[in-house]
């Protein structure tokens, strides 16, 4: 029975611990502060909506303004100028070649795109750019999942095979109510 009341009394002396502490912490930050808990004013709110409230004052059209990342302004002509490129791409014949589209890495830079192709008759992969050749058709312009080759004089499409086309990334805002780039 000694033992019972002796854990108990542990239990409650460190309860009393820890309260006086923190306490003891409370009132030196209210002293070392200029912080009081009974006159902190509360902001006026339109209607007790919070988000109002929040979003008020925030004016982004400056962060936008500065273009403090740099980005290029341009790319919507460039974007329509695609489009009508893709028609026509649509329009042309895949190639014969024993070649297969591995992958490509695109770039604003044309000159530092890059296309994987596999040449099964050769069975080897290889790294190209536009203007190399490959099984003696020149590589005239790379594309996502789509390379366009001149062979015989003729221009031909490369495409992946097994892959769904994926999305024009060139039309999603990223923000809403942002303007596309």
């Amino acid at each position: 029975m000694k033992n019972f009341f002796l854990i108990i009394n542990i239990i409650l002396l460190t309860y009393v611990a820890f309260f006086g502490v923190e306490i003891m912490y409370s009132s030196l930050e209210l002293l070392f502060t200029d912080n009081s808990l009974h006159f902190k004013k509360k902001l006026p709110t339109e209607h007790n909506d919070r988000k109002s409230a929040m979003f008020k004052h925030r004016n982004y059209s400056k962060i936008v303004s500065a273009n403090i990342f740099n980005v290029k302004t341009e790319r919507k002509e460039k974007v329509s100028k695609e489009k009508s490129d893709l028609e026509d791409i649509a329009k042309l014949k895949k190639t014969p070649l024993k070649l297969k589209l591995s992958g490509t890495i695109l770039s604003d830079d044309a000159k530092d795109s890059y296309v994987v192709i596999q040449d099964q008759k050769a069975k080897n992969q290889s790294l190209y750019q536009a203007g190399q050749l490959v099984q003696g058709a020149e590589i005239i312009k790379i594309l996502r999942q789509k390379v366009i080759i001149r062979f015989n004089g003729e221009n031909q499409v490369l495409e992946m095979d097994g892959l769904p086309d994926l999305p024009d990334l060139s039309e999603i805002d990223v923000l809403p109510g942002s303007k596309p780039i």
